[in-house]
C-alpha cells in the first residue's frame, strides 16, 4: 500500500483522492493518515460496509461515478478497469472528474510480459471471464491517447509476478510449482527492467 501511495506525484494535504473500486479501503485509510481527503467506491456491498466502518460512511459508496459530483487531485483504480464494461463510456466520465491538474492512476495486467509467455493459457492474470479487458503498453497508450489523455509514467507493481506465477503454477498443477513461480517471477522483473514489459503495470495520466 505505501508502495502504491509512493506514485502518486506530490500529494499535499487537503488533496482529495478518490479511489474506484477500493475494495476493503486499506488504501485509502492509509491516504487518509497522509492527510488527504478521499472517498471510495465500491459495488461489493460486503467491502462497501468495512471501508465505511473503517473511514465513515460518508467516505465511500456505491454510486456510479457519472454521479459524483466533484472532481479530484487524484484518482486511482488498482486492478480495477480490466473489470469494467464498456470502457467506451466509462473512460470520459472518469477524465471528467480529474481536476485540470489531477492524475490518473491505472494499474492493470500485461499480457505482453514474460510470465503471460511463459505461462500462456495458464497465465492467472487472464482471469476468465471476470477480466474483460487486457492491455499490452503499447496498446494501452494509444486508447488513453483516443480519449485526450496522456501516459506520463510507467512503473511496475514487482510483486503481482509472484502472485501471479504462483496461481498459474496452480492452475498447471505442477510438482513443486512453488519454486517454479519464484523463479520466473523473478526472471520476469528482471526483464522488464530492461523492456518495461512488467507482468503488472501502474500507468500515471493526465488530460492534454
Amino acid at each position: 500500500i505505501g508502495y502504491k501511495f509512493n506514485q502518486l506525484k506530490n500529494p499535499k494535504s487537503g488533496d482529495k483522492i478518490l479511489d474506484y473500486g477500493c475494495g476493503a479501503g486499506d488504501f485509502l485509510v492509509y491516504a487518509k493518515n497522509k492527510k488527504l481527503r478521499v472517498f471510495g467506491v465500491e459495488p461489493n456491498p460486503a467491502a462497501l460496509e468495512i471501508t465505511r466502518k473503517k473511514l465513515g460512511f460518508d467516505s465511500a459508496s456505491d454510486i456510479k461515478i457519472s454521479e459524483i459530483n466533484e472532481q479530484f487531485d487524484f484518482i486511482t483504480l488498482w486492478h480495477v478497469l480490466e473489470h469494467i464494461p464498456h470502457l467506451e463510456n466509462f473512460i470520459p466520465v472518469l477524465k471528467s472528474k480529474l481536476k485540470e491538474s489531477g492524475i490518473l492512476y491505472i494499474a492493470v495486467p500485461n499480457f505482453e510480459s514474460y510470465d503471460a509467455k511463459f505461462y500462456k493459457k495458464y497465465w492467472a492474470a487472464y482471469d476468465v471471464p471476470r477480466h474483460l479487458w487486457h492491455f499490452s503498453p503499447e496498446s494501452f497508450e494509444k486508447y488513453f491517447n483516443s480519449f485526450g489523455m496522456k501516459i506520463e509514467k510507467r512503473q511496475a507493481l514487482w510483486f503481482d509476478s509472484y502472485y501471479v506465477s504462483m496461481l498459474s503454477e496452480k492452475y498447471k498443477k505442477t510438482p513443486f510449482g512453488f519454486v517454479r513461480a519464484l523463479f520466473i517471477a523473478t526472471l520476469s522483473n528482471l526483464m522488464a527492467v530492461f523492456t518495461g514489459s512488467y507482468s503488472s503495470v501502474i500507468y500515471q495520466i493526465t488530460k492534454t
